[in-house]
């Protein structure tokens, strides 16, 4: 298949789950016994969409009662993502404060540790920045530093670039591509490169590598504030066009930090 034929699609399955779950949750009244009955059931669900999704609406429901309940389900968590969404959901509802967040941040446990780093954004952006800091200092494993890093970088913190460029030096292609989305929202010239340098050779790249590639693109496009393209009929983006969204995006932020340190740049052409 041509690349120019590839594109960034929506889980159909995660789409109908969540189409199918919406409606049936807007038959309900919010904060009535049948509300509440639907969401427990749905939150101890064998189903990983159908868990996020009710931890999520529990998150948001500006509801404490569930804090306990929320508890009991963070320590019987064995999927790390359902893990984050009940964090989330806990901050969410001040059922997990600075301190405790500390606490999760010195957990043994990496998996308990990374899914608290996600819901510190969460808090305050001057808490969430000290405990980002923290795990730049204190975590011995450079993947979480590394994550604390990327989300002081979406703070436009500058804080993590180190981890970052270490990472671009040694990193898989997916925690380079990572960190490198990471220093392009900073600015910073390595990480602008380094997509630009791989948009370039796109075409050689692994279906796996080039979704890696394009979701960050879009990830990236995203929190820049850039107008993503229209999703067909299908719900899909033509690869090509993040491409070339991206190319344009990052040549020019290539172009300001040129101009800053008057280095010239081989990717004006």
């Amino acid at each position: 298949m041509h690349r120019s034929e590839l594109s960034v699609s929506f889980c159909e399955r995660a789409n109908s789950v969540t189409e199918n779950f919406c409606t049936k949750l807007n038959e309900k009244q919010s904060g009535s016994k049948e509300w509440r009955v639907f969401l427990t059931d749905g939150a101890e669900s064998q189903d990983t969409i159908i868990q996020i999704l009710s931890f999520q609406e529990i998150g948001d429901s500006n509801c404490s009662s569930w804090i306990d309940f929320l508890k009991t389900q963070a320590e019987k968590a064995k999927d790390a993502t359902v893990l984050c969404s009940i964090f989330v959901a806990l901050a969410k509802l001040r059922g997990l404060q600075f301190d405790d967040f500390v606490q999760l941040l010195n957990d043994p446990d990496i998996s308990r540790r990374s899914a608290a780093i996600v819901a510190v954004e969460v808090l305050p952006e001057k808490q969430a920045v000290e405990l980002f800091l923290f795990v730049l200092r204190h975590d011995p494993d450079a993947s979480q530093k590394q994550a604390a890093a990327i989300r002081l970088a979406r703070l436009g913190r500058h804080d993590g670039e180190s981890p970052l460029l270490d990472c671009i030096e040694r990193g898989s292609f997916a925690e380079r591509t990572k960190a490198a989305y990471a220093l392009s929202l900073l600015g910073n010239p390595v990480g602008v490169r380094f997509l630009l340098e791989t948009i370039h050779t796109a075409s050689s790249l692994s279906p796996v590598e080039l979704s890696v590639l394009t979701f960050h693109l879009t990830a990236m496009l995203y929190e820049s504030n850039i107008a993503l393209p229209e999703l067909g009929e299908r719900r899909e983006i033509p690869v090509d066009e993040i491409l070339n969204l991206s190319k344009q995006f990052l040549k020019e932020k290539l172009r300001n930090s040129s101009s800053k340190d008057n280095r010239p740049s081989t990717y004006f052409e």
